[in-house]
């Protein structure tokens, strides 16, 4: 399959990198999708950029019939503590180019979705392209809408708690996955009282090196949850949340 972007929007983004998706992680993920998931689903990713990491994973193991909403503001997000880099030595991301690449990384996550729909013009999955901010697209859907959701928007606390709390309402309470990038450590003591100390941050470089902002919010909307190489997941079965594997051959709902 190929899902070329047009040669100038690639030549634009070329200062921010398309994903920084690791194989190891493209792998759980995929085992995650297909273990659990053996007929259509609605997946929601909140998070897109230029949709070269994440979402290439869903498009290319999503059963045909399959709906994929793609929700991101592709707005500027750095905080003034991020471009500064307190609390810790700045992370080698580059803030500044991130958030002036907004508009190339939306055109380029548009060109994604346009080959893959003309690749895929009878069968495939059904993509909807939503830009607007997460919390206002999220307030629009309807409870338990989705069997899978993944999590990678702006990773301050504030932004990753809202997106976890509309998660909670909009995964399928009977059958379903929420999952997210970026958890670096599994949240303990000494991580979370960092984190409340760097509410506004993105990412704490060297010595500490993970997102506050995720593991802060991944603890208080979840407690517990599964982790490999930063990517996490929790099920939901019978409207509880648990660590344990949901049934593989168990029925999608509508």
């Amino acid at each position: 399959m190929s899902t070329s972007v047009p040669e100038q929007a690639a030549k634009d983004i070329r200062p921010v990198s398309a994903s920084l998706l690791t194989p190891q992680r493209q792998a759980v993920m995929r085992r995650l999708l297909t273990e659990h998931f053996r007929a259509p689903i609605r997946v929601l990713e909140i998070g897109v950029w230029q949709a070269a990491g994440s979402t290439q994973v869903w498009l290319e193991h999503l059963a045909d019939g399959s709906e994929l909403v793609l929700v991101d503001a592709w707005q500027p997000y750095a905080s003034q503590e991020d471009l500064d880099g307190h609390g810790g030595a700045p992370s080698s991301w580059n803030y500044n180019a991130m958030d002036e690449q907004c508009e190339a990384a939306f055109h380029a996550a548009y060109g994604r979705v346009r080959a893959y729909q003309q690749l895929h013009r009878q069968t495939g999955v059904q993509i909807h392209l939503l830009r607007a901010p997460a919390a206002q697209a999220l307030a629009w859907m309807r409870d338990g809408a989705f069997d899978l959701i993944y999590v990678d928007g702006d990773h301050k606390y504030a932004q990753v708690k809202s997106d976890l709390d509309h998660a909670r309402r909009l995964v399928n309470p009977h059958h379903g996955v929420i999952c997210g990038d970026d958890l670096e450590r599994l949240p303990d003591e000494q991580s979370l009282a960092l984190a409340r100390q760097h509410l506004q941050r993105d990412y704490l470089g060297a010595p500490h090196r993970f997102h506050p902002g995720v593991c802060l919010a991944v603890h208080e909307c979840f407690g517990e949850v599964q982790m490999a190489d930063g990517f996490w997941w929790i099920h939901c079965r019978d409207g509880q949340f648990t660590t344990e594997s949901l049934p593989k051959s168990a029925e999608i709902n509508p």
